[in-house]
């Protein structure tokens, strides 16, 4: 697994998925202030919290690599002054 956290602004992380298909989760916690989660590959998007939330949840893709790309970029929006959230994604199973 890996994972990140941080603030305001926006903040992309590319974790590398590896070769094998298999399906990934993201946890997360977006505390108090609301925050979006987008998961990207190949310029679509796979999975994201579907806008601004709050509190913690989590969601999940099904990992397919296309033509040795094995990364994914998670961009979390923090749209608010002072918010605060962090996510752990796992590898493909």
């Amino acid at each position: 697994w890996a994972g990140d956290s941080g603030g305001e602004g926006i903040t992309r992380n590319k974790h590398y998925m590896g070769d094998k298909p298999g399906f990934v989760a993201i946890n997360y916690n977006l505390f108090v202030r609301p925050d979006d989660i987008k998961v990207m590959y190949r310029g679509q998007v796979l999975a994201g919290t579907g806008g601004p939330r709050s509190g913690r949840g989590g969601f999940g893709f099904d990992w397919k690599p296309v033509g040795g790309d094995y990364s994914v970029d998670v961009i979390v929006t923090g749209e608010m002054l002072g918010t605060r959230w962090n996510y752990a994604i796992t590898c493909p199973r």
